[in-house]
């Protein structure tokens, strides 16, 4: 009877200590420190794999991660993460892809990351998405440029058996160059995208 008393208690004290958990897309920051910001409704992992665009002159690869239950310094939330590359005419002008084997790495360090999910209707809008699709808003940097502020929106499409990633870098600041004549774009240029998925 005195080890089943004990067991309730210990119950107990875990049960009152239980981490709140709140829906990630939900968006509400007002929540007690600790709160797991999860995603319940299962909106990233079909983001998760490695994403191409080859149209001949051009190739970009991106290659997006999930990383559940990451803890920011105050919450825990489920985050994307993630690394690219850009070549042109077989010239290769950036790629940060090796930074993925780098375990010293904090997940914030790494030029995709976030954990923005938005609908149709929020910047950039998108009139032709379903009602109810959402995308991801992830901040994206250059770490040659990382004065010039950017994000990257991700929409997921699957169309005739195939999956597609299409990717709109936008520009998301004003900035100050950091010396004269320092460039004024990002390697991988502002713009639209088309990636299929490789793996």
């Amino acid at each position: 009877m005195k080890y089943l008393l004990i067991l309730l208690c210990v119950c107990c004290v875990i049960s009152c200590k239980a981490q709140d958990i709140a829906n990630l897309y939900s968006g509400d920051l007002d929540l007690p420190t600790g709160t797991y910001y999860k995603d319940l409704d299962n909106d990233l992992p079909k983001f998760v794999g490695l994403w191409e665009m080859n149209n001949g002159n051009e190739i970009v690869q991106v290659r997006l991660l999930l990383q559940e239950r990451f803890f920011d310094g105050e919450y825990y939330f489920d985050e994307i993460y993630g690394e690219y590359s850009y070549a042109v005419n077989g010239d290769e002008l950036v790629n940060t892809m090796p930074n993925l084997n780098n375990q010293i790495i904090d997940l914030y360090f790494h030029n995709i990351t976030g954990t923005v999910v938005i609908p149709r209707d929020a910047a950039p809008k998108c009139p032709e998405c379903d009602p109810f699709e959402r995308r991801l808003n992830l901040s994206f940097d250059d770490p040659e440029r990382e004065y010039i502020p950017a994000n990257v929106v991700f929409r997921y499409r699957h169309i005739n058996g195939e999956e597609q990633l299409l990717m709109k870098i936008i520009g998301s600041g004003a900035y100050k160059a950091p010396f004269e004549n320092a460039p004024d774009d990002l390697r991988l240029p502002l713009g639209d995208y088309v990636l299929t998925k490789v793996e």
